[in-house]
């Protein structure tokens, strides 16, 4: 969009752009009903302090040619990427990886050093990318650049850590997180598109469906021959409750060698998560049925409490002292494994300790939430991003707007986790709405079949087709070794998350 010598590119959707049109209807014009003219005049009203202003997921180009500016902006979490190159000759922005490349701006050219980070965590914390010169532009960051003299001007215009944590009272809590929720379930589901939710059977997706004031289909991923796998008793009862229309999806194909390329071609980077399969079948159902944009409950476990291995983390949190030990300990994946299959093993924490030595949370639960929402959200929002807009579908996710987790993150960490009982608040409220049998059920995560039984059977044949002495991967790990890791992989004896990467990883190279 031009306006008065200004240029604005915008990625992504304001989800509060009809209460700033409602703002500023007394003091600008407005000649379309889009959110990108709510940014820019926004910018030509405040300046780069527009930024403050606004809600929702986004990347943000702008350049005022009469001031000699360009201002680049990126949402609160990363749920749309933004890329850059620079050089002594110029600076290069994408939303995306591999135009960059196409362009010849630079080569592309992995950086091996990176690659035990990526096979250990899963995703490279901070700028740094495993292509060499590309950089990722940093989450909730403004950076002004100076025309006349190039320098350039960065800052963090919020921040997700907590200031207080003093809300304690659960009654409060409680009515708190309903006056959030209904606000941020209104923003996030206005479309003039056939809306749809991804449901899961789990906590978060039911609060969403649970609240949706306007029509929309659920879709819910089974698997018929993987009844362990299987949440119907939950989809079925919600069905009932609250008269959903639901969509099933039958995953019931293992993934191919075709699959497994093609979900690579969509990737910036290597998919850390096996689920992506799941993931890019979904999408596929719902592009074929002309749903165009997704709710999903994706964050939820992040800010409120989901995962298993907070409380144990935060149970050794004084024990471990050591913040190389606790960033470790957040992860699922055996150092020691890895060291025996890694030709010169070396792994640079760095970066993921200066973050974590920036959170000054006074409790250890909440210091591993906010950890995690400062790194490993990121790259699972990319793959979300990626695979959807493959699809041309764009994927919201509520529990990531900036007031929900500001009022997550100020909440004492018994609201989160109490009496073993993860995202208690959320339960609570479920409990409020639905049954205590159902708020008190067991969530099974997303995954692809094929995981469970670990490439028992087409994966397997594909992981000896891709992995072998003349891929790229067999310069830094030992070949034998890792089908050695294949070969004692067991439900007791646990490899799949480095088997899973191993594979990702060399499937994107070849994909190249």
């Amino acid at each position: 969009m031009k306006e008065n010598g200004i240029v604005l590119i915008f990625n992504g959707e304001i989800t509060n752009f009809i209460e700033l049109k409602d703002e500023l209807k007394n003091k600008v014009n407005f000649s379309t009903k889009s959110d990108t003219e709510v940014i820019l005049k926004l910018y030509k009203l405040y300046g780069k302090n527009f930024i403050k202003k606004l809600k929702g997921f986004f990347s943000i180009i702008i350049l005022d040619k009469k001031k000699n500016l360009i201002i680049v902006a990126r949402d609160f979490l990363g749920s749309k990427p933004l890329y850059y190159l620079e050089n002594e000759n110029f600076l290069a922005f994408c939303s995306e990886i591999r135009p960059l490349i196409k362009m010849n701006l630079t080569k592309f050219e992995i950086r091996k050093d990176l690659i035990n980070e990526y096979i250990v965590f899963g995703y490279i914390a901070g700028e740094d990318k495993l292509i060499k010169n590309v950089r990722e532009f940093p989450i909730s960051t403004i950076m002004e650049i100076n025309l006349k003299n190039f320098k350039k001007t960065k800052r963090k215009y919020w921040d997700p850590v907590n200031k207080f944590e003093n809300i304690d009272k659960e009654q409060y809590a409680l009515e708190k997180f309903e006056d959030i929720l209904e606000r941020i379930i209104k923003q996030w589901s206005r479309t003039d598109t056939r809306l749809g939710v991804f449901q899961s059977g789990g906590i978060d997706s039911s609060i969403i469906a649970a609240n949706l004031k306007r029509k929309f289909v659920s879709l819910n991923a089974v698997f018929p021959k993987d009844t362990e796998l299987s949440e119907d008793k939950n989809i079925d009862y919600l069905k009932k409750k609250f008269n959903l229309n639901i969509s099933k999806i039958n995953i019931n194909e293992s993934i191919d060698y075709k699959d497994l390329i093609n979900l690579s071609k969509i990737a910036d980077e290597p998919f850390h998560d096996a689920n992506s399969h799941v993931f890019l079948k979904m999408c596929s159902f719902a592009k074929s049925k002309n749903i165009k944009t997704i709710i999903t409950g994706d964050g939820g476990d992040e800010i409120f409490g989901g995962y298993q291995r907070y409380k144990s983390v935060a149970k050794r949190f004084d024990k471990l002292k050591n913040p190389e030990i606790i960033i470790l300990a957040l992860n699922y994946l055996s150092i020691q494994r890895l060291k025996k299959i890694c030709r010169n093993f070396s792994l640079d924490l760095s970066e993921r300790i200066k973050i974590f030595n920036s959170i000054k949370s006074k409790y250890s639960i909440n210091k591993c939430l906010e950890m995690d929402q400062l790194t490993y959200l990121n790259p699972w929002l990319h793959r979300i991003d990626r695979i959807s807009m493959a699809n041309g579908i764009e994927v919201r996710s509520p529990f990531l707007d900036s007031e929900m987790i500001n009022f997550a993150n100020n909440l004492h960490p018994d609201l989160k986790i109490k009496n073993n009982i993860h995202k208690y608040l959320l339960r609570k409220y479920l409990n409020k709405i639905t049954s205590s049998e159902f708020a008190t059920s067991r969530k099974i995560a997303l995954r692809s079949p094929d995981v469970r039984s670990f490439y028992s059977g087409n994966l397997k044949n594909i992981y000896k087709k891709i992995l072998n002495k003349k891929s790229f991967i067999s310069t830094i790990y030992d070949i034998e070794g890792v089908l050695e890791l294949l070969k004692k992989h067991s439900f007791k004896n646990d490899n799949s998350n480095t088997l899973w990467r191993l594979l990702s990883f060399e499937a994107w190279y070849q994909s190249w």
